[in-house]
């Protein structure tokens, strides 16, 4: 959940960036999103063909794909278009649609032959953007494809190729060496934490972030799960962190930046269970929620069937875990009850440090009442199916709510031992009424009188039977 966090962030981005980002001192921030298009571009017409490739030299090109016959311009659209370019220098060079609107996908080959298996491909780089880096040399030829997959025809699609600079390393995990995949690792500026791209490391530990242009850069994993992120040079940057303080990395444009290496340490966790604490049965599916010091979340995680929870991901220091039961009184460790709520920084620390998994976090929870009944047509004594029904405390407060099935009985749970008063909530059809056969003056149940009805008692690990109506 947390890397797709991460990624809707980054779709958002490029496109809010240059109203609504803003740096460490609170002021917009007045660069450009990612891949800007280096300059107006130069128009051209496209071909569907690779044979027909539009021939095109370094810097940015647009074109429009046409609409369909009959199709209005606010009908999404999708085309493709080939072009060839010719390199007239030894350059590292990137290819990206920065400045379109249209999601797009880019290809590279090296021959019209065998279109089927590019030697490249990239298809959202950076929210909408699709980028691919390719080394060339004086007079070698390649091939582009883009591909756009919706976008609006009167909407212009552009094209840039231009030199990059690339940032590249491995990523490992300490005291075993082995190799990460799936590691996420984000580039920001220097000077300022603007966010300038990201990469993935793969199943061999390396990652490469490609299309920076000659600056200073940091680098800092993120969402990592299993293991402590952080800020390259070894700088721990566990949860929110100045992202200034790593150590700069320069980038000269058309070069690579090789050996921004990390050696992740195994975050800590914690293990337990959940059980019943009257028939220390296991509970299946509990959510167990951990924080930190200060309240805010940290990891979370959920019962098997035999009770048992372990979450990971937890940086080194104090932790507060607390459950998210359904018809279970929840309680924060070590057996703080919520009632009805509770604050996880009340219950009892728990130091977790690097590497080490804190076990018995346990959990005995207390059954939650039930409330049981049937509702029947007084004339015909047919069953009301999918008739709502709700309840309300001593005081007078709403304290939960029913619905019959197709055979007129309900049962509604998750109450606390106490006295509760039932009503029906009809919106037409019969009139409402307050258990025990108390009609309501008005239409809807909200003109109820519901402290005049019958109480019905409540016990923990119990359901209260034959709460009917007629």
């Amino acid at each position: 959940l947390q890397r797709k966090l991460a990624h809707l962030e980054r779709l958002l981005e490029p496109r809010s960036v240059s109203q609504t980002a803003t740096r460490r001192e609170g002021r917009p921030d007045p660069r450009p999103a990612p891949y800007p298009p280096p300059g107006p571009p130069t128009i051209v017409q496209v071909t569907t063909q690779c044979e027909s490739a539009v021939t095109i030299e370094e810097g940015t090109i647009a074109w429009q794909f046409p609409a369909e016959p009959g199709q209005s311009l606010q009908d999404p659209t999708t085309g493709e278009a080939w072009f060839r370019f010719v390199a007239s220098r030894d350059a590292l060079l990137v290819a990206h649609t920065g400045g379109s609107r249209a999601d797009t996908e880019i290809e590279l080959y090296r021959s019209c032959s065998g279109i089927e298996t590019p030697i490249a491909a990239n298809d959202d780089s950076i929210g909408l953007v699709s980028a691919v880096s390719f080394p060339v040399t004086t007079g070698s030829t390649w091939w582009i494809r883009v591909l756009q997959r919706t976008g609006l025809p009167a909407e212009p699609v552009m094209l840039t190729l231009e030199s990059a600079g690339v940032i590249e390393g491995t990523i490992t995990e300490a005291g075993t060496g082995r190799a990460l995949a799936d590691i996420q690792v984000a580039i920001r500026e220097y000077d300022t934490g603007h966010y300038e791209g990201w990469g993935y490391t793969n199943e061999n530990g390396t990652y490469q972030v490609t299309g920076l242009g000659t600056g200073s850069y940091v680098a800092r994993t993120e969402h990592s799960e299993e293991h402590l992120d952080e800020l390259w040079d070894d700088h721990p940057c566990y949860n929110d962190c100045d992202v200034t303080t790593g150590d700069r990395i320069q980038v000269i444009d058309g070069w690579t930046t090789r050996g921004i290496d990390f050696d992740l340490q195994r975050a800590g966790a914690i293990s337990g269970r959940v059980r019943d604490a009257v028939t220390q049965e296991a509970l299946e599916d509990v959510w167990v929620e951990v924080t930190d010091a200060e309240g805010s979340w940290s990891e979370s995680g959920h019962t098997d069937a035999s009770g048992r929870f372990s979450i990971g991901g937890l940086a080194p220091g104090t932790h507060f875990a607390s459950t998210d039961a359904n018809d279970y009184r929840d309680e924060v460790f070590d057996n703080y009850p919520c009632l009805p709520d509770c604050q996880p920084i009340d219950g009892t620390p728990i130091p977790v440090m690097a590497e080490e998994t804190v076990t018995g976090i346990d959990f005995d929870l207390d059954q939650l009442g039930s409330i049981e009944g049937t509702l029947v047509d007084a004339a015909t004594e047919r069953p009301i199916a999918f008739a709502s029904l709700e309840f309300y405390d001593a005081t007078g407060e709403r304290a939960g709510s029913a619905e019959t099935d197709s055979s007129g009985r309900y049962i509604g749970g998750g109450l606390e031992a106490g006295t509760y008063f039932v009503v029906t909530d009809f919106w037409g059809g019969y009139r409402n009424e307050v258990y025990d056969d108390l009609p309501c003056p008005g239409r809807y149940s909200w003109d109820c009188d519901v402290l005049a009805g019958q109480p019905v008692q409540v016990a923990l690990h119990s359901t209260t039977q034959g709460i009917d109506f007629a």
